[in-house]
């Protein structure tokens, strides 16, 4: 992925909450890493003040910001 796009990112995790924020090219990949088991982490930092369970995703969307939308 390229690391100088953002990405509008929404996760549900199971309990049914949802959350939004812009992330990072290297921030969705590093949830992608945790998602697919290619780290032993399950907490995850994600924009400026988030850290979550990735164990507790049921799944998560994203799609490009645009520059003139930051």
């Amino acid at each position: 992925m390229n690391e100088s796009v953002n990405f509008n990112l929404k996760i549900v995790f199971r309990s049914g909450r949802e959350l939004k924020l812009v992330v990072s090219g290297v921030e969705l990949d590093w949830l992608f890493d945790t998602c697919f088991a290619r780290s032993e982490s399950h907490f995850q930092n994600l924009g400026d003040r988030e850290v979550i369970n990735a164990n507790e995703i049921e799944y998560f969307v994203y799609e490009e910001v645009k520059e003139d939308e930051l």
